[in-house]
């Protein structure tokens, strides 16, 4: 599976291959546990650029076709003169289907 980060900013963000799977359940996003290593790497996206991303998922978080998912990355906004940069967090509806 792929898809494809937009960078809709004035500014340059930095990503990494890192994301999150949450679960719909009784009104709360909550995350799934993913028995993945990722490796740690940033990737620049520039202002109003692109990247695209692939995704494997591993067979054992058995998602469910009706059941509602989000896939969630973290980002920063490219400002090196701030030490401790605060991320922010975007997400992508997921649909399953068989």
């Amino acid at each position: 599976h792929t898809f494809t980060m937009n960078n809709s900013t004035q500014q340059n963000i930095i990503t990494g291959e890192y994301f999150e799977i949450k679960e719909l359940k009784a009104g709360q996003w909550e995350i799934l546990p993913i028995d993945l290593f990722f490796n740690e790497i940033g990737y620049r996206i520039p202002a109003h650029g692109k990247k695209e991303f692939r995704i494997v998922f591993p067979k054992s978080l058995h998602l469910k076709p009706g059941s509602k998912y989000r896939l969630y990355k973290n980002y920063v906004l490219e400002d090196f003169s701030k030490r401790n940069a605060e991320k922010k967090e975007v997400f992508l509806d997921l649909i399953i289907t068989n």
